[in-house]
Formats: structure tokens, C-alpha cells, sequence
């Protein structure tokens, strides 16, 4: 659209920017809010020690199950697929597993619906 189109792609420049800083201050205070959600379930408990332990169990079997799916049964899918080396690809994409990793807040998520 040449000229004509300038205001338009300038408009459009100003909100991606307004929309990026209003996100990065969101994210910047979402750690804060979900651990006033966790602390205000805690305080609604009857018997803290005793869902902890439920929840530590939960913790522990879903560890264990990822644990299975991610070193057992998703390199032998891959292996019988593709007849390769699962081990090449997962060194691949191991950096991109551990970034999955770090910023995974489905956990936490967990935590609040209690």
C-alpha cells in the first residue's frame, strides 16, 4: 500500500509494543499472585500435614510417570517409527525439553485448584 499504508502499520507497531509491556509486567507479578493463591488454600485447610502428604504422593507418581513416558516409551515409539537412534534426537532437542521445563507452571496450577 506504499505511503498510504504507514499509519496503519504504524498503529499496529504502538499496540504490539503496548500489548508486549502490559505482558512482561503480568508475567513479572504472576509468581506473587500464585503464591497468595497457594497460601490462602493452606490456610483453608483442616489438616495441612495431612494433604501435604497426599500432594507429595501426587508429586511423586506424576514424576514417575513422565519419568517412564520420557526415557521409556517415547524413545521406543521413535525407534520402531523411524528405525533411529532415539538418543541423536533427543540431543537434538534437549535444550528446548529443558526451556519446557524451567517455564512449566502446570504444577503450580495443580497446587491452586486443591
Amino acid at each position: 500500500m506504499g505511503s498510504s499504508g504507514v499509519p496503519l502499520v504504524s498503529f499496529c507497531q504502538c499496540l504490539n509494543e503496548s500489548v508486549m509491556k502490559i505482558v512482561a509486567v503480568s508475567v513479572w507479578y504472576f509468581p506473587f499472585g500464585i503464591v497468595f493463591l497457594i497460601a490462602g488454600k493452606i490456610l483453608e485447610m483442616d489438616d495441612p500435614s495431612a494433604i501435604g502428604k497426599k500432594l507429595g504422593f501426587y508429586a511423586i507418581t506424576v514424576v514417575c510417570g513422565l519419568v517412564v513416558h520420557g526415557l521409556f516409551i517415547l524413545p521406543m515409539m521413535y525407534f520402531f517409527i523411524t528405525k533411529k537412534n532415539p538418543i541423536v534426537f533427543i540431543r537434538g532437542i534437549l535444550q528446548a525439553l529443558l526451556i519446557a521445563l524451567a517455564t512449566s507452571s502446570r504444577f503450580l496450577s495443580r497446587l491452586t485448584l486443591l
